[in-house]
């Protein structure tokens, strides 16, 4: 006997299927013109339903129809090919939302994705990563079993709903060690700063959550009270967050100029200008090939209107703009839906944007950025 589920997919179904048999009907009399769009539409649910069906009554185990459901939303958006369009259920929504917060459940470490592999660069002091002993350059070889080749995909297998369990396995000097950690929420503090010498500062945005704009501010002044004259700005490993907190970043840092343009679906352009107060002193951009998206648009907008120089290893490459919006029944669908160039009209995306200094030494670039705004008149 069929569940309930299955039965109103069925019910689902046929309502589909004669509905378009009724419109079919109805323009081979002249009565309607339907257009061809609406037919295929009709023909790919129709499939989709059939497909869930057989799945449902065949299928060597027990289905759950909601999860045969997630899995179709999800390959439609999938058939974009585009690793930024996602669809959300309401749980993946809430925690995405989370993120963004600057807080989610967790285990505490920032992860940096490249040639050597997926590698701890950042620890949240006091979190189960913390004081289960990782450190920074460990490459995270599986979670809970599983590889992973993506850093995004490997972020949302640590992360989960608080206090529950995950393996995380990690390669060491050679050496595998493996660890079962109790996720916990943890806050992020995406500003950081501190002063390098007497008047040198030093600012880490390590993402654009909420409110970064305003807290990179108010960390430049204190930094200006403490005596510094001049600035960097580390944005390495950052992948970056809200579009709107990364625009406001780059404002800060040009007295005019342009922060962006937009590249719209029909071939519209529109230029972000720069409007508001800059930080009024020198600095140099740190960044490397984890530097993306909102970071990305701050070091296009200081490189084309030569508001300081950019120091480190070319930029990720992200020149897209998602959009995120809330279904009816809790989930969500992020979308790409702009393109973005730098200023001058220079394509980021699959691209990068490479530093006026290039210098691939990790250890040796922040030394190097000190010396050039050291330079700076």
């Amino acid at each position: 006997m069929k569940s309930k589920k299955a039965l109103a997919v069925s019910f689902l179904l046929g309502l589909v299927i004669g509905i378009g048999g009724m419109w079919a009907a109805v323009n081979m009399m002249g009565g309607a013109i339907v257009p061809s769009d609406d037919y295929s539409n009709i023909r790919y649910l129709s499939k989709a339903g059939m497909l869930m069906n057989y799945v449902s009554d065949s299928y060597y185990r027990e289905t759950d129809m909601d999860d045969l459901a997630d899995g179709m939303y999800k390959g439609i958006v999938a058939g974009l090919d585009d690793p930024y369009s996602v669809y959300m259920t309401e749980e993946e929504y809430e925690n995405w939302k989370l993120d963004l917060a600057g807080n989610y459940c967790g285990i505490g470490i920032t992860i940096s994705g490249d040639d050597d592999g997926l590698e701890v660069v950042r620890i949240v002091s006091g979190s189960p990563a913390d004081e289960a002993g990782f450190e920074i350059g460990d490459i995270i070889k599986k979670v809970d079993g599983k590889s992973y080749d993506n850093v995004s995909e490997l972020a949302d297998a640590i992360r989960g709903r608080e206090g529950t369990r995950v393996t995380v396995t990690y390669e060491r000097n050679s050496n595998l060690h493996s660890e079962t950690l109790v996720r916990e929420r943890i806050t992020v503090k995406s500003v950081e700063s501190r002063m390098i010498d007497d008047y040198t500062g030093y600012v880490a945005i390590t993402s654009f959550k909420e409110n970064v704009s305003e807290d990179f501010k108010e960390a430049v002044d204190e930094l200006k009270k403490k005596g510094a004259d001049r600035v960097v700005i580390d944005l390495r490993d950052n992948g970056g967050g809200l579009l709107d907190e990364g625009i406001k970043v780059a404002d800060a840092l040009l007295d005019s100029g342009n922060i962006l343009t937009y590249i719209y679906r029909e071939g519209k352009t529109e230029k972000v200008p720069a409007d508001s107060e800059s930080i009024g002193i020198p600095y140099v951009v740190l960044v490397n090939g984890q530097t993306a998206s909102a970071s990305e648009i701050v070091t296009a907008a200081v490189k084309d209107n030569e508001g300081g120089m950019i120091v480190g290893t070319k930029t990720f490459g992200k020149g897209i703009i998602q959009s995120t919006k809330r279904l009816s029944d809790g989930t969500a669908l992020k979308l790409t839906v702009v393109e973005y160039r730098s200023p001058l009209g220079n394509v980021i995306h699959e691209k990068g944007i490479k530093p006026d200094y290039v210098v691939s030494d990790t250890e040796k670039q922040l030394q190097r950025a000190v010396e050039i705004v050291e330079s700076t008149d």
